[in-house]
């Protein structure tokens, strides 16, 4: 997020006739894995009295290591969190933490009568998930983390995440190394984006199009699974390194499969012209 605008952006917001009552950072984003100023962004929202959620599904799960959780700087003063344990926290899907700084607002978020199943809507109820959600009732999703940190205690997140996001930078230095694959960024997380660059003189429209055929061949042959994602109207295939079993002769094999598939895709276009 480019924290410099957003004076600029609150201001023409409320000259639309807007109401603007929160700023949502990620940590990271989606497409990149890329990490916002929390820090920037909490004193924003707090000199503007606007509520700070942060979407730390997929990054979040650094405040559990010691070495990347800097990147996560701020984040102790959001209103709200959410992080997904099914993500890299190594529990089953659906596990989703949403937390709050305060805890009552999330039953004053969903307070409503409801004299069919209690007494009191006033009344702070821990065990009672129908007073915090838009549900009656939801699965005891907090069994699984709770059965993790019971088995392997605590580290065991620290050194998952530490593993994934050693691996990306790891892969990521494979690729610069190469003269022909094009690094799009350096990665903050486990996420790395990169394209097969072939020749210079090769238009963009090109490069998507034999950057998507690569990865279509790639998923069709069975050996490797990745997907892709358009950063700046560029068609970049993307990596989410997501098992810690991942190795360097995993990564090369990949980047191998990579430049072979695009030799082929190039030589039956020229035998074409």
């Amino acid at each position: 997020m480019r924290t410099d605008l957003l004076p600029q952006y609150l201001d023409k917001a409320k000259a639309d006739g807007l109401h603007v009552f929160c700023v949502i950072g990620c940590a990271g984003s989606t497409a990149t894995g890329s990490y916002d100023d929390l820090d920037v962004l909490a004193e924003f929202c707090e000199a503007h009295n606007l509520w700070l959620h942060v979407d730390g599904a997929h990054g979040g799960a650094v405040v559990f290591s010691g070495k990347y959780k800097d990147l996560t700087k701020g984040v102790e003063k959001a209103d709200s969190v959410a992080i997904d344990f099914h993500k890299m926290l190594m529990t089953p899907v659906l596990s989703t933490a949403l937390m709050f700084k305060e805890g009552n607002k999330i039953y004053r978020t969903f307070a409503q009568r409801a004299q069919y199943l209690w007494d009191s809507p006033e009344t702070e109820e821990w065990y009672n998930s129908a007073k915090r959600t838009f549900e009656c009732s939801k699965p005891f999703l907090s069994a699984q983390v709770y059965l993790i940190l019971k088995t392997h205690g605590m580290d065991i997140f620290e050194k998952n995440v530490n593993q994934l996001y050693d691996s990306a930078k790891l892969l990521s230095n494979l690729i610069t190394a190469k003269p022909e694959f094009d690094l799009v960024h350096q990665p903050e997380s486990n996420i790395v984006n990169f394209r097969f660059v072939p020749n210079k003189k090769m238009n963009i429209n090109e490069l998507n199009t034999l950057n998507t055929d690569i990865r279509k061949r790639l998923v069709a042959s069975g050996n490797f699974y990745i997907v892709q994602t358009t950063i700046a109207n560029k068609r970049t295939l993307r990596c989410t390194v997501m098992n810690p079993l991942t190795s360097e002769v995993d990564f090369v094999e990949l980047l191998n499969e990579i430049e072979k598939e695009a030799t082929s895709i190039l030589s039956a276009e020229l035998a074409h012209v």
